[in-house]
């Protein structure tokens, strides 16, 4: 069993580990990073910290970690504002913070927001609703009237998050009244020496880790819409190709690591033997056919679903034939073949899209295949980092036909398409990240 904890600052790295020396600690989190995390149902995701930059996640990054069987918590800040949200959908919410948001009793996501005053690790301004917490405390033990407790709520609310410092709180809270500005010092005293009493979110986030070191059998989610019926859209895959790591057992935590996608990608311009994958991965969608069936079965299956569909071979305006086949292949090739490269070749959509959702197993080809090409797009990244502002590469075309060894415009985009990409500008595109690397290495080397 792994937990995976996204905190900071409600929590630092060893207060999680104090609680759970086996959990995977993360920086908050930010759109995409779940997708990155390969878990199953003896594993639990424990969100407490969102980042301010790099995006919100979206429901459907949670969704998808649920529908893997996986306990996800939230609390205590951004983690308690999505299980407020997701908790329909099978995510626990633990502690005050969360029971606050579900209950409408909190209604606007500042209240949990903080910041980091003197940069990473300095001080931070305390959350909204920490002073609310803490109000309470000093209203019961008869600290704070009632009456400025509310004023002071209403004063902070009004001021940005980062201007939410004690130097800015105490000044403007004296200028509304004096006990205003008594309950502002006393509120400030009760932070510095009675921590316990106010950081609300750091007791909710400790309580959540505890719970998630629990036996998986001790949760039972209440789901109004099982997360296993919630579509994972094409949109979704090819997000979380994105963001995995190429290597199964990588953690997903540098940005720089070669993902999923990037190593197809690679693959798709420089494998081989990637266009026989990716025709029999085409056929194979055409046809509605496992890839069990040899080349000629899964030829001969595609070809009789395009005749249904009327997409036979005299049926096709020669506008078509010219725009998807050579002036050599629609001279020496038969009708049959012809039609089966026609088909291939349109299978994919709009420019700027792939016709496969996420990373299919059937295109990924042999591991050290696979290995070589993670190598190949990490080692390629760092050059163009080193390389940034020094001598341009070889045009993009030219370095395509020397490694695809065709030339002239027609030849080039026959063979991009035969490799999964909608147009010569797509594959153009996605070569410009290794011309360098072609260069150093040798684009057979690749």
């Amino acid at each position: 069993m792994t937990t995976h904890v996204y905190v900071g600052p409600s929590l630092s790295g060893d207060d999680v580990l104090d609680i759970d020396p086996y959990a995977v600690v993360h920086p908050p989190l930010r759109a995409g990073d779940l997708l990155a995390l390969r878990t199953g149902p003896d594993d639990a995701v424990v969100v407490v910290d969102g980042a301010a930059e790099g995006g919100r996640a979206q429901p459907d990054e949670f969704i998808d970690v649920l529908g893997r069987g996986t306990r996800v918590l939230g609390a205590a800040a951004a983690g308690a504002l999505y299980a407020a949200e997701l908790w329909p959908y099978g995510m626990q919410g633990v502690g005050a913070v969360f029971a606050m948001y579900a209950e409408e009793t909190l209604d606007c996501d500042d209240e949990v927001a903080v910041a980091q005053t003197d940069g990473p690790g300095g001080p931070r301004t305390p959350a909204l609703v920490d002073l609310r917490w803490a109000l309470a405390h000093a209203v019961t033990e008869d600290l704070v009237e009632e009456a400025d407790a509310a004023t002071l709520v209403e004063l902070v609310r009004t001021l940005p998050c980062a201007g939410r410092t004690w130097d800015d709180i105490v000044p403007l809270a004296h200028k509304v009244s004096e006990t205003t500005g008594a309950a502002a010092l006393t509120l400030r005293r009760l932070f510095d020496e009675q921590p316990h009493m106010c950081d609300l979110q750091r007791q909710d986030a400790r309580t959540a880790l505890e719970y998630a070191s629990r036996p998986p059998h001790a949760w039972r989610p209440f789901a109004v819409v099982p997360p296993q019926l919630v579509a994972r859209t094409v949109h979704l895959e090819r997000r979380r190709a994105a963001r995995r790591p190429a290597a199964p057992d990588a953690r997903p935590l540098p940005p720089s690591t070669a993902s999923e996608a990037d190593v197809l990608s690679f693959q798709q311009l420089y494998a081989p033997d990637f266009p026989a994958r990716y025709r029999r991965f085409a056929l194979a969608l055409i046809a509605g056919e496992r890839l069990r069936a040899d080349e000629r079965g899964l030829a001969a299956a595609a070809l009789e679903s395009a005749r249904r569909r009327g997409l036979g071979a005299g049926l096709l305006p020669a506008a078509a034939w010219a725009y998807w086949l050579t002036p050599r292949e629609r001279r020496d090739l038969s009708v049959e073949s012809q039609l089966l490269f026609l088909l291939v070749r349109s299978l994919r959509g709009t420019a700027g899209a792939v016709s496969w959702a996420g990373v299919p197993e059937e295109l990924r080809g042999p591991e050290e295949a696979w290995a070589a090409g993670e190598r190949a797009v990490t080692a390629a990244d760092c050059l163009n980092r080193r390389a940034d502002g020094g001598r341009a590469p070889v045009p993009v075309r030219t370095h395509l036909e020397k490694v695809w060894r065709c030339t002239g415009r027609a030849d080039l985009t026959a063979a991009a398409r035969d490799r999964g990409f909608a147009c010569l500008e797509d594959a153009e595109r996605a070569a410009r990240r290794f011309v360098r690397l072609a260069e150093v290495r040798g684009p057979r080397e690749l």
